[in-house]
């Protein structure tokens, strides 16, 4: 009897499940590599899927992260709530790899014949090379966060150019009708809730999509009001409508 309850009450708490897709972030199509997904929280949950997966774990909180086996992609971390069938797509992007190394300190002092005034200068020594050590720390900081932020533009930059002589995929069209339909203007958030998108996937679209001239991305708080422009209209009224 015991053991009936038990594996009841297991069945009760394993009531959730999460599905989705792998889509690289600089085609917008699915990953056909096989991919490492890992959630954290509760029991925890960790395996390899290729382009979608599907997880069976207790309701609850996670934080879910992916990444390729080869650990060049990966997507960034996020925060989730897992309650009975949740529909979640990953996007993957590129690692950035930045090496920085410290250059070595040669500092040689000369011993004084007194030694009061030997222990003087070491103590002199000291300080002086804490504090050049804490310039060096300070500069290698600086360097770090001003060569992320270079590359990172530099990187999105690269993208825009390499996906801007495209065709709408139909991911980009369905982005476009959904802003038409609400009369030209939407909350990036609400525009997540209707496609059903990670923030990341909504995020990387709507930047590209503004790239290109068919949106426009107004800071409202926390949040962007996604805009669709002239550009934006033309392009969508081009386009067959659909039965």
């Amino acid at each position: 009897m015991a053991a009936v309850i038990g594996t009841l009450i297991l069945s009760l708490s394993l009531a959730a499940n999460i599905s989705g897709s792998f889509y690289s972030a600089y085609t917008f199509e699915t990953y056909k590599d096989p991919v490492t997904l890992e959630m954290r929280g509760g029991d925890g949950y960790k395996g390899v899927f290729t382009e979608n997966y599907s997880v069976d774990l207790p309701a609850g909180e996670y934080s879910i992260v992916a990444s390729t086996l080869n650990g060049q992609m990966s997507s960034q971390e996020e925060k989730i709530i897992v309650s009975n069938e949740t529909h979640w797509d990953i996007v993957l992007l590129y690692e950035d790899s930045i090496e920085f190394a410290n250059p070595e300190i040669n500092y040689s002092v000369d011993v004084p014949v007194e030694e009061e005034s030997a222990q003087e200068t070491n103590n002199n020594t000291i300080q002086n090379l804490l504090m050049f050590s804490a310039i060096l720390v300070v500069l290698a900081i600086i360097f770090i966060l001003v060569s992320q932020r270079l590359e990172k533009k530099y990187d999105e930059e690269q993208d825009y150019e390499l996906l801007k002589d495209k065709e709408l995929t139909k991911d980009e069209t369905i982005f476009l009708e959904t802003i038409s339909g609400n009369d030209g203007v939407i909350e990036q958030k609400e525009m997540r809730k209707a496609l059903g998108w990670s923030d990341a996937k909504t995020s990387l679209i709507s930047k590209f999509m503004e790239s290109q001239g068919f949106v426009k991305l107004v800071r409202k708080g926390r949040e962007n009001i996604v805009k669709i422009t002239e550009k934006g209209k033309e392009i969508i009224g081009q386009k067959p409508q659909q039965e």
